[in-house]
């Protein structure tokens, strides 16, 4: 009898020890359209991942602050990197990023729709230098009016790539 347990042990260990994977739906495109038809799925060991979904507003790559919406669904081998939860960036003259990230380790999680954060115009009492100048330099900095939420001041600075 012992030497079956022991025989045993090694078999359980090894199964125990074997990577859990998680598949997830795949796709990109307009948030309209809720990211329709899926493009696939995907699948990625759960250890430090799984699924991702990120739907975002901004209003970034036109001078003339039309709304751009997105949705992107797949997997992620490490969420550790990622933004959990709802995100706004008010980035001055009427330029703002909003975002919303949902992670699951579970089979087709990441399926149902994810909404963008609402708009909130209530000034909490804060402000940001803020500066936003697309195909100019320099940036005129101005103070800008922190809403809702918004209780950071970052900076960055970059390019704005569309496509």
């Amino acid at each position: 009898m012992v030497s079956f347990l022991l025989c045993l042990l090694p078999a359980l260990l090894a199964t125990s020890a074997q990577a859990q994977t998680v598949t997830c739906k795949k796709c990109s495109g307009s948030a309209d359209s809720s990211c329709q038809p899926p493009a696939g799925t995907c699948t990625v060991d759960t250890a430090k991942g799984g699924c991702v979904t990120v739907a975002d507003e901004n209003t970034l790559a036109t001078a003339d602050g039309t709304k751009s919406t997105s949705v992107s669904k797949g997997c992620v081998g490490d969420f550790s990197p990622f933004i959990k939860g709802p995100v706004t960036a008010t980035l001055g003259n009427g330029k703002y990023i909003r975002v919303n990230t949902s992670q699951c380790s579970t089979d087709d999680c990441n399926s149902a729709v994810l909404a963008v954060p609402k708009e909130n115009t209530t000034k909490n009492g804060l402000q940001c230098p803020t500066c936003f100048a697309l195909n100019t330099n320099p940036c005129d900095s101005q103070d800008t009016p922190c809403t809702g939420n918004e209780n950071y001041c970052i900076s960055f600075a970059g390019y704005l790539v569309t496509g």
